[in-house]
């Protein structure tokens, strides 16, 4: 079978989204993987905004689902993707690194 190309893949997130989001609830690792395929191959085809569309809204989902260090993993690629398209760090992009937890929700830390 021949390589999929940034061409031949749909790059609305309104297409790509849905089915991503649905696996999470299946397998997180899945998500987490597929979800940076899919980003690695929107940047290769220049589709930058697409692509940090759809590692916001993956991040978000495992974080939710208490999958830290994949959530945090995809929030870091969402950095790198602004970072490579020289997005400048506004209101916007600031709000969609910051994650507030509602009093006492969120990770704890381990008493000492």
């Amino acid at each position: 079978m021949p390589p999929r190309t940034a061409r031949s893949q749909p790059t609305e997130p309104s297409v790509i989204l849905p089915p991503l989001l649905r696996s999470v609830e299946s397998s997180a690792y899945a998500a987490h993987q597929k979800t940076r395929t899919t980003a690695a191959r929107l940047v290769a085809g220049g589709h930058n905004a697409e692509a940090a569309e759809v590692l916001f809204e993956l991040a978000k989902a495992l974080l939710k689902k208490e999958e830290w260090g994949s959530g945090v993993d995809l929030g870091l690629e969402l950095v790198k993707v602004w970072d490579g398209a020289e997005v400048e760090c506004d209101e916007t992009t600031r709000g969609a690194c910051l994650i507030v937890w509602p009093a006492g929700d969120g990770p704890r830390r381990p008493d000492r």
